[in-house]
């Protein structure tokens, strides 16, 4: 158990480094993580289950106020695990979003298509009967 929770704090320490380093770039940036998952709770002999969440939601929270999205593709597929619970916290904070599969091509083609929408706004006034105004 020693080995999960030291490896939970390797993988956040990592994030949070990686954090303040894009941060340094103004302007919204996107970070695509592959990894096997994050839990969101973890059983530790010492202290029993363990809510991580917020932790989580705190980095998550850090790379929002950044601008930084953070999309996780998990290769390792395997579905409704408590690893797959932490991906969804930090993606889903951040703007993000999660892709069990292990098909990085696709992550990219999404992770690009998000950033690749725009909006128009426009405004007419309202037609005036006084030429003068134009």
């Amino acid at each position: 158990m020693k080995d999960r929770k030291e490896r939970f704090w390797a993988v956040y320490s990592a994030l949070d480094a990686m954090e303040q380093e894009l941060a340094r770039t103004p302007g919204r940036k996107q970070l695509l993580s592959i990894t096997n998952g994050i839990p969101s709770n973890m059983r530790f002999s010492d202290q029993g289950w363990v809510d991580l969440t917020p932790q989580l939601r705190a980095l998550a929270a850090q790379y929002t106020r950044d601008n930084i999205a953070i999309y996780t593709l998990d290769p390792s597929l395997t579905l409704g695990t408590l690893t797959r619970d932490g991906l969804e916290v930090l993606s889903t904070a951040t703007g993000g979003r999660t892709f069990g599969s292990s098909d990085l091509a696709m992550a990219l083609r999404r992770a690009q298509s998000d950033t690749s929408t725009s909006y128009w706004l426009e405004y007419e006034p309202p037609a005036s009967d006084n030429k003068e105004n134009k």
